[in-house]
């Protein structure tokens, strides 16, 4: 996708009634509308790629739709997911960044951790690519909302940081799982990454660049769901954007 074929579909995008999607659609037009916010935001770009309040309207509502959707949801798999995405929110985007989203969220993710965090120390999610998932999110909420209180769950940390070990562990030498499909490679990778991130422990970094290397030409791969891989896609060029303005600040400076 180029900005000019993300130009024509906005209006699409912004006279989308988000109430009337599914679950999947609701998560990936969040990630959307908030790629669309930062750049208009951030860049004031909102009379080319369109207003701010629009964007931030449609993040506000996807936040309080969810997050009245969770209490009816009852997999561990479709709760993280939910929570994945606020916590990347109110981590992330200056829409919700208020205390009445912030202390939503962490009511949540409090009950959510204290009642999955057994599954994880005892390794009882499962080995199966369906249980994996179910990790992937269940540590991205864990993370979320561990980072400024990493002491208080240290057993947590733990389990987390030696899972993230054995796959690191089991890289080849062709940066590549045995066995292991690029959507759960790339959910390892993101995870993998975020943990560095945000708690500086670079000891992985060598196993997680070989990965990237040998997977990064997989992100649009058959085994993505079309609406993920249009999410990509529209955050990509988002971030393309982002990048030449940023570039040419620095060239005139």
């Amino acid at each position: 996708m180029t900005s000019d074929e993300l130009k024509n579909i906005l209006p699409e995008l912004q006279e989308t009634d988000v109430s009337s999607l599914g679950l999947e659609d609701m998560l990936c037009s969040a990630y959307i509308y908030d790629a669309l916010y930062n750049l208009v935001s951030v860049n004031g770009l909102d009379m080319e790629y369109g207003d701010r309040k629009i964007y931030g309207g449609k993040i506000r509502q996807l936040f309080e739709l969810l997050t009245g959707m969770y209490r009816d949801m009852e997999s561990v798999l479709e709760r993280g997911k939910i929570l994945a995405l606020t916590g990347y929110l109110i981590g992330n985007s200056m829409a919700v960044c208020n205390r009445e989203f912030v202390d939503r969220h962490n009511v949540l993710a409090d009950k959510f951790i204290s009642e999955n965090a057994g599954k994880l120390l005892s390794g009882s999610f499962g080995n199966d690519f369906e249980s994996e998932k179910v990790v992937y999110f269940f540590v991205r909420v864990v993370l979320d909302y561990i980072c400024f209180c990493r002491e208080q769950y240290r057993e947590l940390d733990v389990a987390v940081s030696e899972l993230l070990d054995r796959w690191a562990s089991t890289v080849e030498d062709d940066g590549k799982w045995d066995g292991v499909t690029a959507v759960q490679a790339l959910c390892r990778i993101d995870l993998m990454r975020m943990y560095s991130a945000l708690f500086l422990d670079f000891s992985r970094e060598d196993k997680i660049r070989a990965a990237e290397s040998a997977y990064r030409s997989q992100q649009y791969c058959d085994d993505i769901p079309d609406r993920a891989r249009f999410c990509l896609e529209v955050r990509s060029v988002c971030d393309a954007v982002c990048g030449e303005i940023q570039q040419t600040v620095i060239e005139e400076n």
